[in-house]
């Protein structure tokens, strides 16, 4: 998605949104687009892996 930040900002409502994300412009990606986007998403994956709290948004009771 931040490949896409720029043109994803320009879209006027939600269903413009939508409808960009389904048919995201990667007909003219070549290997090396390919390899930076699983890489990063590799990164990701390992990156919260050892930390599954910090994704978890709802509030704990201290009570």
């Amino acid at each position: 998605l931040m490949h896409f930040a720029d043109e994803l900002q320009c879209q006027r409502d939600f269903q413009s949104l939508m409808l960009y994300l389904q048919r995201l412009p990667t007909q003219r990606w070549g290997n090396d687009d390919v390899q930076m986007v699983l890489a990063e998403a590799f990164r990701l994956k390992f990156l919260f892996f050892y930390a599954p709290k910090h994704l978890d948004y709802r509030k704990k009771d201290t009570a």
